[in-house]
């Protein structure tokens, strides 16, 4: 992150997955984009993939909210993801070679 508003959205996104997740084995990267009018566009991603996107604008309070929004969405992509990993067709090729 870039400015004091992606930090504060990160530190609250990061606390916020270690509670729910104790032992999540998924690499996430959070990325900021300041703007010149709306503060930051913030985003969660999962290998260059999108998971949540959101404007934030100053405040601690907004921070935190998108972060909840954030998690949500996060906590639904995982879910999607490892079941797709489950049942993903591996009959000619082991996991690592798709």
């Amino acid at each position: 992150t870039l400015t004091r508003l992606g930090r504060d959205f990160y530190f609250a996104f990061s606390m916020k997955m270690n509670s729910k997740y104790d032992d999540i084995d998924v690499n996430l990267t959070v990325k900021e984009r300041p703007t010149a009018l709306s503060g930051s566009i913030i985003g969660a991603y999962h290998f260059d993939k999108v998971v949540y996107r959101g404007a934030l604008s100053p405040g601690q309070r907004q921070a935190d909210e998108k972060a909840e929004q954030a998690i949500e969405a996060v906590n639904q992509y995982i879910i999607k993801w490892q079941t797709e990993k489950l049942f993903r067709d591996t009959y000619d090729l082991e996991l690592p070679e798709i």
